[in-house]
């Protein structure tokens, strides 16, 4: 396993993937555990993620200003855990699925 230490910086790792598809316009919507690959870097000598599988993503909207609008329901994102927003199958914030 991983120390409390390594697991913080791994996690550190997937919210910064996470941040920089936000910053290119897009939205994963399918954030798990099966979507991230760890591997050993031999240059570093340490572990690093990288997020993977981005079949469900969709285009961040955003409107003049700059502020994200919500985006319409695509369908059921996920597998066992889905946010709130997408049971209600209304206009949501596609950052704040991921």
């Amino acid at each position: 396993g991983f120390s409390e230490r390594q697991g913080q910086r791994l996690m550190r790792q997937a919210g910064v993937g996470l941040a920089a598809l936000h910053s290119r316009g897009l939205a994963m919507q399918d954030v798990s555990l099966e979507n991230m690959l760890v591997f050993w870097t031999n240059p570093s000598d340490d572990w690093e993620i990288r997020l993977c599988d981005p079949g469900q993503a969709i285009r961040l909207e955003f409107d003049t200003r700059g502020i994200e609008r919500p985006v319409p329901f695509h369908g059921y994102v996920g597998k066992q855990f889905r946010p709130p927003e997408i049971y209600y199958q209304k206009q949501y914030l596609a950052s704040r699925v991921d």
